[in-house]
Formats: C-alpha cells, sequence, structure tokens
C-alpha cells in the first residue's frame, strides 16, 4: 500500500496505471534492507547465478 498513498490520484484508472511504474522501480532501484540493502531484482539475480 505504500505507493497508492504516496500521491493522490485523479481516478482508480490513474492509479492502476500508476503502479506499473511503481513495481518496477520498487524491485529495481530501491534497496531492501531484509535482503543485505540490496534490490529484489539483484537477489533474483544472485540467486540465479548459482544455478549455473
Amino acid at each position: 500500500r505504500e505507493w497508492a498513498y504516496a500521491k493522490p490520484y485523479a481516478s482508480s484508472q490513474d492509479r492502476a496505471q500508476a503502479i506499473h511504474a511503481w513495481t518496477d522501480a520498487y524491485n529495481t532501484s530501491r534497496p531492501h534492507a531484509g535482503i543485505g540493502g540490496i534490490t529484489p531484482w539483484q537477489r533474483v539475480n544472485n540467486l540465479h547465478s548459482f544455478d549455473n
């Protein structure tokens, strides 16, 4: 819900469109303390490197 309250939206449609950009930033740009200060995208890539 963090993304939904970041700013007011004119409509539910505007909010629905905004979630795509927010989700991308959340997963690729925003470090997460629970996984060592890296992004989820970095974590997934690190896990895939162990598959080789």
